[in-house]
């Protein structure tokens, strides 16, 4: 959580023209999901990098998808996400299962040109489906 905090508050410091692309997402627990993204310089031109990963974390800190690499790259890409479920115990009241949602980030770092480096961070939640 600490990190999360600290990569939100030195956005807030670096120009406007220069902050990651932010987009809002909801990703349905168990589903498959193509993640749409677009790389892009600083000054909002699309770039194809020579290396980038991603990863899924929860606001409170939990790793819901390890650092994972993204293949092929070009300038956009669709990066396939398996089915992820709810990290345990931020669902959990008594023995019932609450349609609730986690918020959560989808971090992707990427290079490109002479050691030219950007992370892009995609915020959403992660919702789940009760049983019936």
């Amino acid at each position: 959580m600490r990190r999360l905090i600290a990569a939100g508050l030195l956005l807030l410091a670096v120009p406007a023209a220069a902050q990651p692309v932010v987009t809002r997402y909801n990703y349905n627990e168990g589903s498959n999901y193509k993640f749409p993204i677009t790389f892009r310089d600083d000054a909002g031109a699309p770039v194809t990098p020579s290396a980038a990963t991603y990863r899924i974390v929860t606001l409170a800190g939990t790793e819901l998808v390890a650092t994972t690499a993204i293949t092929p790259l070009a300038s956009s890409v669709e990066v396939p996400v398996a089915p992820i479920t709810f990290p345990a115990g931020e669902l959990v009241v008594g023995n019932a299962r609450l349609p609730v949602s986690v918020p959560m980030a989808f971090v992707v770092t990427y290079t490109w040109g002479a050691a030219q480096q950007r992370i892009d961070w995609y915020w959403g939640a992660l919702l789940n489906a009760p049983a019936p």
